[in-house]
């Protein structure tokens, strides 16, 4: 039990900023007031890299961020304790409508081909063992994946993804806060306790996310992402954190068809 408790929860660790920052994907932004996220336009922080770059990745721990900071009003979070927050911008090639977009949120199915570079293994690996659309917050409640025509603005989806055999399955809520002919916004969050064993990996709540997706030109799309993980009661070990980027990157990577598994990893 001692083990997997280190493995897991990671002993409290009071990282410099310099030793987070220690990424190969794009640049590293650091900055006192947390990440901003643009609602209405613009650019946010960290800004969104060109297409065919490497993410730009923020990563912040609570202590590190001028209190009080405040939820960007698009994502719709109450304000609340965390652990981290994270952010991942990029371009990506998602055609010259919405609809191309959102056809690849529906393919549930489709995310079990998406592979991450593990921290701990320091190698290649599939995300999930399991991942299926769900018809209601319920595991035993399976089904085929979602249609296009079901995504709409403020309806609750859910899905159950597994990433070990050992573990519990995570019920995710996803929301879609818009859908704009050229913007998508699309909200996640885990609604059940996770395990790994007996060790609890996440509360409900614990990790939520963001997505607002804007269509820069023809087929291209800005992409930035904002998770907010943890309740502030509890530190995340360098592994952890390397393992939530390495996830956020590789989802990134898979909704704009890139290869998952390239080199190099974001956080190696």
């Amino acid at each position: 039990m001692l083990k997997l408790t280190t493995l897991f929860r990671g002993s409290i660790q009071r990282l410099a900023v310099a030793l987070i920052l220690c990424v190969s994907s794009g640049s590293i932004v650091y900055a006192a007031e947390g990440p901003q996220l643009i609602c209405g336009g613009g650019d946010p922080t960290p800004h969104v890299a060109p297409l065919g770059q490497p993410a730009n990745i923020g990563v912040w721990r609570a202590a590190d961020v001028s209190q009080p900071w405040r939820p960007p009003a698009c994502t719709q979070w109450a304000p609340r304790n965390f652990t981290a927050l994270l952010t991942v911008t990029g371009q990506l090639r998602g055609g010259d409508a919405a609809a191309t977009l959102l056809a690849r949120f529906a393919a549930i199915s489709e995310s079990r081909n998406i592979r991450y570079w593990s921290y701990s293994r320091k190698t290649w690996r599939p995300l999930f063992t399991e991942i299926t659309a769900l018809v209601g917050p319920d595991d035993h409640l399976r089904r085929r994946d979602f249609e296009p025509s079901e995504l709409e603005t403020g309806k609750n989806l859910y899905f159950l993804s597994k990433e070990n055999p050992l573990m519990t399955g995570a019920i995710y809520q996803m929301r879609f806060l818009e859908i704009l002919p050229d913007r998508i916004v699309v909200s996640q969050k885990n609604i059940n306790t996770v395990k790994y064993l007996f060790a609890t990996l996440l509360e409900p709540g614990d990790f939520e996310s963001v997505v607002v997706l804007s269509r820069d030109a023809g087929a291209i799309w800005n992409y930035v992402q904002l998770i907010r993980f943890g309740d502030g009661k509890r530190s995340l070990s360098q592994q952890q954190r390397a393992s939530l980027l390495n996830r956020a990157v590789a989802a990134f990577r898979h909704l704009g068809r890139q290869q998952t598994d390239k080199n190099p990893p974001a956080a190696p």
